[in-house]
């Protein structure tokens, strides 16, 4: 398995599209397909499904996109700080984050202070909470932009409030309480729910069942 295999696998998962992904990896399309099939012939899973001309992620795929994503960052934050620490490589702030904060949070961000201090260096990495913080807590990385955080690691790390975000609950169109425009969080206690793992988003079910 080489790196530039996950390159293009991360590329063509987040484009569902060879075309897009080669442009964006600056390689011809036929080379990137060639890796991504290699990449499958060696884990022997299919990570795409190719219907019409499309491609889709199939569960193997699904399953090993963040895993992948955390190899590629695991590779990149080790080489860092070995190129500020040995090396005279300026210090880069490696933020970590939750993909829809991306547009709406990290780019203005990092916008303003790219004019505040043009020398300022960036590493950006999509990882699920539990990966950010795994590598928060290693030094791995500087920051992390998450949803929300279990107790424990309330208590262990410094947080800071930066925007908030409403919740939305998605009913069946057949359950009692689908023709509501609004509902009061008593209305659904004893229903069963759907929610994200503990093991990738720790405490979001601590956060559900204390409101």
């Amino acid at each position: 398995m080489e790196l530039h295999q996950l390159r293009y696998f991360v590329a063509a998962a987040e484009e569902l599209s060879m075309t897009r992904a080669a442009k964006r990896s600056h390689v011809s399309q036929p080379a990137l397909s060639r890796q991504i099939a290699l990449l499958e012939e060696e884990i022997g899973v299919f990570l795409f499904d190719r219907i019409r001309q499309r491609i889709h992620l199939t569960d193997a795929g699904k399953a090993f996109l963040p895993r992948a994503r955390q190899i590629l960052c695991d590779v990149e934050t080790s080489a860092q700080l070995l190129r500020e620490n040995f090396g005279s490589k300026p210090r880069t702030l490696r933020i970590g984050y939750v993909g829809p904060f991306l547009e709406d949070l990290i780019m203005p961000a990092v916008k303003k202070l790219r004019a505040r201090s043009k020398r300022a260096e960036f590493a950006l990495f999509e990882l699920t909470p539990r990966a950010q913080l795994d590598r928060l807590r290693n030094g791995e990385l500087d920051l992390a932009i998450l949803g929300n955080l279990d107790s424990k690691s309330r208590a262990s790390l410094t947080t800071s409030e930066v925007m908030r975000s409403p919740y939305a609950i998605v009913l069946p169109d057949d359950h009692r309480l689908a023709s509501r425009k609004q509902l009061d969080l008593g209305e659904l206690a004893g229903e069963p729910y759907v929610s994200l793992a503990d093991q990738l988003y720790p405490g979001r079910s601590e956060l559900l069942h204390d409101l």
